[in-house]
């Protein structure tokens, strides 16, 4: 019996990388990381110091976290496996790269707030706001302007302006520490008092996107969408498609999505033509077509998926000519795309090349930022160990995760909650090598301390890792069915499988049945042929569960005498 021994599903052949929704103007290298030791300092440009420690402050808060991490990168991460994609991933803690794409909307963010509050200049407590801004104490900035909404509303209707321009403020600070449930109910209030202002009505798009609010943010995005067009504003017109096409593709709306991404794609060009020097619309260029190559990808058109990719990459490659610093990790995220389609389409030489250049770029970038870029070469010597342990160059692929798994090991001592699963995920994909080279021991090894952290995990989490704890047991169970003297100790490693896979199979049913099914199977070939009635009874239920015939027809073929009275699978 060999049905599917997982590895590390979603990251094998890894990671698209896809661009979120765009807020305002890019703000690309003003902040930077300050490393000292084991500690990581974010600076930014023309944010005061008071301020700068406020943000990393917050930035290192964990409960703030589980409500904003997937808002809180301009580049995310996405799985390509369904399941990682239904089961969302929560964590507390920010890699570095993640610390500096909100650093950067944070810093962007706070210079807004800064320039609305100085051009109130007629206002005592706007003036105090300010102050209390600049000295890094968000808490009293925001009480000074709740006392201005008040003041103001009292004759609401003599300046309504003034108003939705106070709510609008008081939502700038709640999102620059991070609340965005109230940052969304203020800025809903601006938009509400003065609906046919464009920047009201977007900020609060915005943040009703971020919150998955889709519906509502969608409808505001379309409503505004004409006006911007009216206005002539090409670059808002293109940062709405994007946000549409995104919210489209999020709500599998996938011609619309299609369609957004197109004419921003248009637009962005037409930018790039009229102002080739301007380093943002080439940039946005790229994401733009990255973003359509990732929905070609998922829709199965694969060849318009690797023209995106590779028009992605030259954009990338031409920035990284005269500012190699900015976009040269740009290069290699697409190059891992790139490569990621090609493992899926088995042209593993093209395949093995992007992974290459990749690896080679994030090792150049770690020279001088290791704990930005070190994340990336264990990522990408993770696709190379899969793309290696897939062509059967099993010493290479060996190579590949033991490198990773030192990296991963090293982040995780200074930064567990992000890096601990990733260690995990190695020592998977290492006992899956290890078991299918007749290394029995170093993959049961390998999988018992996975399993040790993905328990931890799941115990803190198991929304988030009990998907990844069931794999590793069921690698585990099969490991130990095939190795003779150590089948008495299948029991509870099958017997927890199945528990696991039963409730994922009862959340989501097309995703799991399959798994769910071989669990039951090989928990029934577990037991003697004289036990009949349990062997009986799991394969009745693995059958019924089975999702395919061929499935179906291994299950039958256990049931040599038909005591269990399965009936035969459809020809």
């Amino acid at each position: 019996m060999r049905y599917g021994l997982l590895i590390f599903i979603g990251w094998l052949g890894c990671c698209s990388v896809s661009y979120g929704a765009f807020d305002s103007a890019s703000t690309k290298g003003n902040c930077s990381p300050i490393i000292n030791g084991g500690s990581v300092t974010i600076t930014c440009i023309d944010i005061p110091e008071k301020a700068l420690a406020q943000l990393n402050e917050l930035l290192n808060a964990p409960e703030k976290w589980d409500q904003v991490y997937d808002s809180a990168r301009t580049i995310r991460n996405l799985n390509d496996s369904i399941e990682t994609k239904n089961e969302k991933l929560h964590r507390t803690e920010l890699t570095l790269q993640e610390k500096i794409a909100e650093a950067e909307k944070w810093a962007q963010g706070y210079k807004e707030l800064e320039s609305r509050l100085q051009a109130e200049d007629d206002n005592e407590l706007s003036k105090q706001a300010l102050a209390a801004l600049q000295a890094g104490d968000l808490n009293k900035a925001g009480e000074l302007l709740d006392k201005l909404i008040a003041q103001r509303e009292q004759t609401v209707d003599k300046m309504v302006d003034k108003v939705a321009s106070d709510h609008s403020n008081r939502a700038k600070v709640f999102r620059l520490q991070f609340n965005l449930t109230q940052a969304l109910l203020h800025a809903e209030k601006a938009y509400r008092y003065r609906p046919e202002n464009i920047d009201y009505a977007l900020a609060y798009a915005y943040l009703l996107q971020e919150q998955n609010q889709h519906a509502q943010a969608i409808s505001i995005y379309e409503q505004n969408l004409q006006l911007l067009r009216d206005k002539g504003d090409k670059e808002y017109v293109a940062r709405t498609l994007n946000n549409l096409g995104v919210l489209y593709g999020d709500t599998q709306r996938l011609k619309e999505a299609e369609a957004s991404y197109q004419e921003a794609l248009t637009t962005y060009r037409d930018l790039a033509k009229a102002n080739p020097q301007a380093y943002s619309s080439k940039e946005y260029v790229a994401m733009t077509l990255n973003n359509l190559g990732i929905l070609y990808k998922d829709t199965q058109r694969l060849k318009e998926a690797e023209a995106n990719y590779q028009e992605t990459l030259t954009t990338y490659r031409d920035l990284a000519k005269t500012n190699p610093q900015a976009y040269s990790s740009y290069v290699a995220m697409t190059l891992n795309n790139l490569g990621g389609l090609y493992y899926e389409t088995q042209r593993l030489k093209e395949a093995e090349a992007g992974y290459q250049e990749a690896l080679t770029t994030y090792r150049d970038l770690a020279k001088t930022n290791p704990q930005a870029y070190l994340p990336d070469v264990a990522m990408t010597l993770n696709n190379l160990g899969a793309l290696y342990y897939k062509t059967q160059r099993f010493k290479e692929a060996e190579t590949s995760y033991q490198e990773a798994l030192i990296t991963y090991r090293d982040l995780a001592k200074a930064n567990p909650q992000a890096y601990l699963s990733y260690v995990a995920g190695i020592l998977n994909n290492l006992g899956v090598l290890y078991k299918d080279t007749q290394r029995m021991k170093e993959g049961e090894a390998s999988y018992q301390e996975a399993l040790t952290i993905r328990r931890d995990l799941a115990k803190a989490n198991p929304q988030a890792y009990r998907k990844d704890l069931a794999d590793t047991l069921w690698n585990m169970a099969v490991l130990l069915y095939y190795t003779q003297d150590k089948k008495a100790k299948i029991r509870p490693f099958v017997d927890e499988v199945v528990t696991l896979y039963r409730e994922l199979w009862q959340a989501y049913p097309e995703l799991y049945a399959r798994r769910f099914s071989e669990s039951l199977f090989l928990n029934a070939l577990t037991f003697p042929p004289e036990d009949t009635e349990t062997r009986c009874a799991l394969l009745r239920e693995a059958w019924q569960v089975a999702p395919s015939e061929k499935l179906k027809t291994a299950i039958l073929d256990q049931d040599k005498g038909g005591h269990c009275k399965l009936p035969a699978p459809e020809k």
